[in-house]
């Protein structure tokens, strides 16, 4: 079922110019690889972060190669770390087409982003909405640049059409 949860939404995000299996065989080896977020869920139960506290946080997570904004970030509170790690709770982040109408989002209790790899893990209940399909659980693994999540428990999986709010971004 996680792999499922993952590959849908991976799917629903490829470019028209990859297959489906090609995307798909991707996203099977990320989801068996544990070693892709087993550190961050690691990190986050340490919970040693450096840095003032930020409320009402956000910050573009994500470009696409012409330099549009793809995904933004935003926290009620967060702290960025020195090493680049960005620790948040009460998280939204939402992805955008390259016209920069949103075409999906994530709302999350937590996360730990890591700057760096575009990755993130969160912590508690999770759901996102990408092309009407709607992945909901809890704690899971996310890749921005990957387009992919993995509800680590709870998974549930819906295709029955949940349109993501049209919001344009500020």
């Amino acid at each position: 079922m996680f792999a499922c949860a993952g590959t849908l939404l991976a799917i629903a995000s490829a470019a028209p110019a990859e297959s489906v299996a090609e995307v798909a065989a991707g996203v099977l080896a990320r989801v068996r690889d544990e070693a892709a977020w087993k550190p961050l869920a690691e990190k986050w139960e340490g919970q040693k972060f450096d840095g003032e506290p930020i409320i009402n946080f956000a910050f573009a997570a994500e470009h696409y190669d012409d330099g549009r904004i793809k995904a933004v970030l935003r926290a009620k509170n967060a702290v960025l770390s020195s090493d680049d790690t960005v620790w948040a709770w009460g998280v939204t982040v939402v992805m955008y087409d390259r016209e920069g109408e949103p075409e999906g989002e994530m709302v999350a209790e937590s996360c730990l982003f890591d700057r760096k790899t575009q990755t993130g893990y969160s912590a508690g209940r999770v759901a996102a909405n990408l092309n009407q399909t709607r992945i909901a659980g809890v704690d899971c693994y996310w890749s921005l640049k990957d387009s992919f999540i993995r509800m680590l428990s709870e998974a549930e999986i819906n295709t029955a059409g949940n349109p993501v709010k049209k919001e344009r971004k500020q």
